[in-house]
């Protein structure tokens, strides 16, 4: 396994309260990691290493080094991009995300209640596996929420090139509540 460790010791997430996360890679001009809290920039982390370019699954809401670091808490709207959508402060979309040519997961979470079907919506409709007891509840934005209890609960998708960034820029965001 691959990794780079990021960090985020300024970064403060709020708890039991909805804030869109966003994670960019921008390498224009510097190579740099972004953090952003409801659209404000909070970190920047000055990092040339190249994100690893190794096919492999993504994992959501599971930290496979620390158990003790799992999500818990709900998850809505999750988009990967290969490209840095934000370069500077912004203000959060508080609708659907949507699916553009450098969208490469995207999960609505539009669904039944208790439902464990997790489907991509993005142009790749990759296979998403919940493992664990993660499933859909009430929404934060259109039907339906990913909910996590911290204790196994993840996402993952198979093994794809989709995700292979190296030194390119990149964006993890998403709608997030953690517990």
């Amino acid at each position: 396994i691959n990794t780079i460790n990021l960090d985020f010791t300024s970064v403060t997430m709020p708890t039991n309260e909805w804030f869109h996360f966003a994670l960019v890679r921008n390498t224009s001009g510097t190579n740099r990691f972004e953090v952003y809290i409801n659209g404000t920039l909070q970190q920047t982390i000055n990092n040339s290493t190249a994100w690893p370019d190794v096919a492999g699954a993504l994992v959501i809401g599971d930290d496979l080094f620390n158990p003790d670091k799992e999500f818990t808490g709900y998850m809505d709207e999750f988009r990967v991009s290969n490209t840095a959508r934000y370069t500077a402060d912004f203000t959060p979309d508080t609708t659907e995300f949507s699916s553009d040519a450098n969208t490469k997961l995207l999960i609505h979470s539009n669904t039944t209640m208790g439902s464990t079907t997790f489907t991509d919506s993005s142009s790749g409709a990759h296979t998403i596996t919940a493992n664990g007891d993660v499933r859909h509840i009430a929404p934060k934005i259109g039907n339906g929420m990913g909910v996590f209890d911290g204790s196994g609960d993840e996402l993952s998708t198979p093994t794809s090139t989709d995700f292979l960034y190296g030194t390119g820029d990149f964006t993890h965001e998403a709608w997030i509540s953690p517990t």
